[in-house]
């Protein structure tokens, strides 16, 4: 999910769209929290998530920044530019994934990992929809 959200986030003009930042920043910080307890499913709530992601003050600030800046754009103009630390943090974790996919690949099938991560993908679905 952070992946296609990654690919999208810039637009065909080179412009940024913010929402789409909060879509990639959002599994960003969900797997640094399942990263950090492990494997517990992360709150919805950004907040909560947040403050046990063991982010840095200015890594905080940065995010409070990106939301404030969100609200006062518009929809049809919701673009705007993204801190380089916002975008390390989103990086950093797609690496810790892939390390954390790759250390694992040697202790499970890839068919028991496809169902596993396709039963954890409806469990989210459910628990997103009630």
């Amino acid at each position: 999910m952070l992946r296609a959200q990654q690919d999208r986030m810039v637009d065909p003009d080179g412009t940024v769209r913010l929402k789409r930042v909060f879509y990639t920043l959002r599994p960003a910080l969900a797997l640094r929290w399942m990263r950090l307890h492990d494997g517990a499913m992360p709150p919805m709530d950004m907040t909560t998530l947040m403050a046990a992601c063991d982010l840095t003050n200015s890594e905080t600030q940065a995010i409070y920044d990106l939301i404030e800046q969100k609200k006062k754009l518009t929809e049809a103009t919701g673009s705007g530019g993204v801190s380089a630390q916002l975008v390390d943090l989103v990086n950093d974790e797609v690496d810790a994934a892939r390390m954390y996919l790759d250390q694992n690949q040697t202790r499970k099938s890839g068919p028991v990992c496809h169902d596993q991560a396709s039963a954890l993908n409806l469990k989210y679905a459910r628990l997103a929809g009630a």
